[in-house]
C-alpha cells in the first residue's frame, strides 16, 4: 500500500485517535477548511479531489496540493469537492402558452394524382328556349322551263269497211308542226259466220306510231238469229309531226273480212315529250 493509501486509511479512522474535544476542534477545522477548500478549487489543478493533512496529535487539518506529502507528524486524508447529487425535485407547473410562430414558407406543389373513377350520368336537363328565327335565305336560281301542258285537242271519226287482209284507212285527220298524243276507241262488227279478229294502227304519215289487235267475239247480237262478231279495240300513240302531217287510222281483218269499223280518236297537242 501506498503512503497516499495510507494517508487515507489514516484519515478515514481518525475517530479513532481523536476525542470529543477533539472532534469539535476538527469540525471548526473542517469548518475552515471548506473556506479554504473553496480557494483550494479556485486556485488548485482543477482536480474533484481535495487533500489535507491532519495533525496525529493535535487534529489539525491543512489543505495541501495534489500529490504534496504530509509532515510525518500527520497523516493524509482526501474528500470530494462536491457532495453527492441530490433527490430530483418535484415537476414544476406548466408555463404559459409561447405566442404562435410565424407561419412557414408554402411547400412545392404535389405532383398529380391519378385520374378518379367516371361518375354517373346526370339527369336530362330541362329542354332549351327555341332559337330565334333565322334571317331568310336567298332565293334560288329560277328552274328550267318545263315543257308545255296540253295545248289543244281534236276529234275525228272512224268509219270504214274492211274486206280483207289489206289495210283501210278508217279516218285522218291534218295538223301543225308539234308534238301529239292520239287516243282511238274502235268498235268492229264482223257479219260472216266465222271467228276473226280485228287490226289496227296509228300513223303519222303512213309512219307507224301505235296499235293494237283484238279477237271479235262469237256470240249472237241482237238475238235475230243472224251471227254478229264483235269486238272493242283501244289503241294509244304520240308524234312529232310537221306542219301539213296527217295523222290517221288503218285497219284490216286477219280471217275473211266483212267486218265494218266504227269509232272516234282524241288528238291532244302537247308542249313535248320527256
Amino acid at each position: 500500500m501506498s503512503k497516499r493509501n495510507r494517508n487515507v486509511e489514516q484519515g478515514r479512522g481518525i475517530s479513532k485517535y481523536v476525542g470529543r474535544t477533539t472532534r469539535a476542534v476538527l469540525v471548526v477545522a473542517t469548518i475552515g477548511v471548506a473556506a479554504t477548500a473553496g480557494i483550494a478549487a479556485a486556485t488548485g489543478s482543477g482536480s474533484d479531489t481535495i487533500n489535507g493533512c491532519v495533525g496525529k496529535t493535535t487534529g489539525a487539518l491543512r489543505v495541501v496540493e495534489s500529490g504534496q506529502k504530509c509532515r510525518t507528524s500527520e497523516y493524509g486524508i482526501e474528500w470530494n469537492e462536491r457532495g453527492p447529487q441530490g433527490r430530483r425535485g418535484p415537476t414544476g407547473a406548466t408555463g404559459a402558452t409561447g405566442p404562435a410562430g410565424a407561419a412557414g414558407a408554402g411547400g412545392a406543389t404535389g405532383s398529380t394524382g391519378p385520374q378518379g373513377a367516371q361518375g354517373n350520368e346526370g339527369a336530362p336537363g330541362a329542354p332549351g328556349a327555341n332559337g330565334a328565327t333565322g334571317p331568310t335565305g336567298t332565293t334560288g336560281a329560277t328552274g328550267a322551263t318545263g315543257p308545255a301542258g296540253i295545248s289543244g285537242a281534236r276529234f275525228f271519226g272512224l268509219s270504214a269497211n274492211v274486206p280483207g287482209y289489206d289495210f283501210v284507212k278508217a279516218g285522218s285527220t291534218v295538223v301543225g308542226a308539234g308534238s301529239y298524243v292520239l287516243i282511238a276507241t274502235v268498235q268492229a262488227t264482223d257479219q260472216n259466220e266465222d271467228d276473226n279478229s280485228l287490226n289496227c294502227e296509228l300513223r303519222n304519215n303512213g309512219n307507224y306510231i301505235g296499235g293494237g289487235t283484238t279477237g271479235l267475239a262469237t256470240a249472237e247480237y241482237p238475238d235475230t238469229g243472224v251471227d254478229l262478231d264483235q269486238g272493242v279495240l283501244t289503241i294509244t300513240g304520240g308524234a312529232f309531226a310537221n306542219n301539213g302531217d296527217e295523222l290517221s287510222v288503218w285497219c284490216r281483218a286477219v280471217s275473211d273480212g266483212g267486218i265494218s269499223v266504227l269509232g272516234q280518236v282524241v288528238v291532244l297537242q302537247i308542249g313535248g315529250f320527256i
